[in-house]
């Protein structure tokens, strides 16, 4: 949870705009879809889903939090999934710790730091403080524990 946390922090110190078309969505599996959005745990949160969308994907165990001027938080304790839900629809993804999601590379949580370097190279902007690496034009961050990923955001591309 501590992982969910610190990538919470990590979106709200950013400006993102929502958006996936939803002929793009990423539906099945254990997958990580940069600039798209995560299943997990056989559901799927994406980019640009409403409230009721995400509390439907999270089934019964969908905890809602209002958050105000910022949206709305939706979690799936049990599918390890969160999203950030704006009036738009979700503006960032997130997956935590419990969950065997991976990128097509096969990083998930769990991978080290080199391991994400070998997939997606060195990262476009590191924020050492909160111990993340972004890819801003890929539309992933990665927030790290001791090197290791604690924790995946899944957001818009900034192109």
């Amino acid at each position: 949870m501590k992982a969910l946390v610190m990538a919470m922090g990590l979106f709200l110190a950013m400006a993102l705009a929502p958006g996936c078309s939803k002929e793009d969505r990423c539906t099945s599996g254990e997958t990580v879809a940069p600039g798209n959005g995560v299943a997990s745990g056989g559901a799927a949160l994406c980019l640009g889903d409403s409230v009721d969308a995400a509390r439907s994907a999270c089934g019964d165990s969908a905890r809602v939090l209002d958050l105000g001027e910022l949206g709305v938080q939706v979690v799936c304790p049990d599918r390890h999934l969160a999203a950030l839900v704006s009036d738009n629809g979700a503006v960032a993804v997130f997956l935590y710790s419990g969950s065997d999601a991976t990128t097509d590379g096969g990083t998930g949580i769990g991978s080290d730091q080199q391991a994400v370097q070998n997939e997606l190279c060195p990262p476009d902007l590191v924020e050492p403080f909160q111990g993340t690496w972004r890819y801003p034009e890929l539309g992933i961050a990665f927030v790290f524990s001791d090197e290791v990923v604690a924790a995946i955001q899944v957001f818009t591309p900034e192109l």
